[in-house]
């Protein structure tokens, strides 16, 4: 099976979209100094963008190694033999295999990692894996090797760091307009602690700030939006075609619809979400995740359209 191809124009635009997210975040402040500084006022906007952009790039692997390491380890021989078993048949050398990390989860799909050169790609496989029939399981392991000899997950994780850094913005401004004085009895979680909550400050101040947080947050909420679904959704429509030609796609459909109906523990952060096979989306995760759930629908009628 050759599924090594080249990321679509799509993705590639949804990368471009996802770096420029830091690069302009830099660039903004640096051009509102620049007048203050000898230089021409393009070199400082160019530098701060410059310094942005390789930022940006660079927090993407940490994040993930961040949050890989803090999963528990779990042991399982059969699933690092069905990942080698699978590579094997795909032809992947094993000198080029990524290594496997079994965790002790029960999230109904799993993820591939990719580095750079800086880190060897790694295949993040849950304990959940086991409640898969063999023909879902090794779909699944087929489009995330897939995933990652078609450069698509290190695509992902080099643009993670803007990702998460416009979805925390966004999450401060929500906070913010969802403050409330001491006589709220709603106790929910929030990002603002209590202390902060006994200090008099009005709430129309709560609700200006979060209201101005958004209102500066949306240019860059749509570079992020368009560019999440044409880069991850274009990577995993990419790999759903490679794997059903290679004579997998009933196996894909099982292990996609398994993944929607089944309910994913709060232990699989977004940051791997989005390096995943399928995404988290069921209710009981109690989180938004955008529109993952109308994503496996489209994929699965695209996949049962093809067969």
């Amino acid at each position: 099976m050759n599924a090594v191809t080249r990321p679509t124009a799509g993705e590639a635009f949804g990368a471009l979209l996802l770096a420029a997210v830091p690069a302009v975040l830099v660039a903004l402040p640096a051009a509102a100094v620049a007048p203050l500084l000898p230089a021409p006022p393009t070199v400082p906007a160019a530098a701060g963008a410059a310094v942005g952009l390789l930022g940006g790039l660079a927090a993407g692997p940490v994040l993930v190694r961040r949050t890989v390491s803090t999963l528990p380890d779990a042991e399982d021989d059969a699933l690092t033999e069905a990942v080698d078993a699978v590579a094997a048949d795909l032809g992947i050398p094993e000198a080029d295999r990524p290594a496997v990390r079994v965790v002790g989860s029960r999230a109904a799909t799993l993820a591939v990692v990719d580095g750079g050169l800086l880190a060897t790609p790694t295949l993040v496989a849950p304990t959940r894996l086991r409640e898969f029939d063999d023909a879902a399981r090794d779909a699944a392991i087929a489009h995330a090797l897939t995933r990652l000899r078609n450069r698509n997950a290190l695509l992902v994780t080099l643009t993670l760091g803007a990702a998460l850094l416009v979805e925390l913005w966004t999450l401060v401004g929500i906070d913010l307009l969802r403050h409330r004085d001491d006589g709220d009895e709603d106790d929910g979680p929030r990002m603002l602690g209590e202390r902060d909550r006994r200090r008099g400050v009005p709430p129309a101040a709560y609700t200006g700030a979060g209201v101005l947080l958004l209102l500066l947050a949306v240019p860059f909420w749509l570079a992020f939006a368009l560019g999440d679904r044409l880069l991850i959704g274009g990577g995993r429509r990419r790999a759903d075609d490679a794997v059903r030609a290679a004579d997998r796609g009933e196996g894909l459909i099982d292990a996609l619809a398994f993944a929607r109906d089944a309910a994913g523990d709060r232990d699989w952060p977004p940051s791997l979400d989005r390096l995943s096979v399928s995404p988290l989306s069921d209710p009981a995760t109690r989180r938004a995740r955008g529109t993952s759930r109308n994503e496996t629908r489209v994929r699965l009628a695209r996949i049962h359209t093809a067969r």
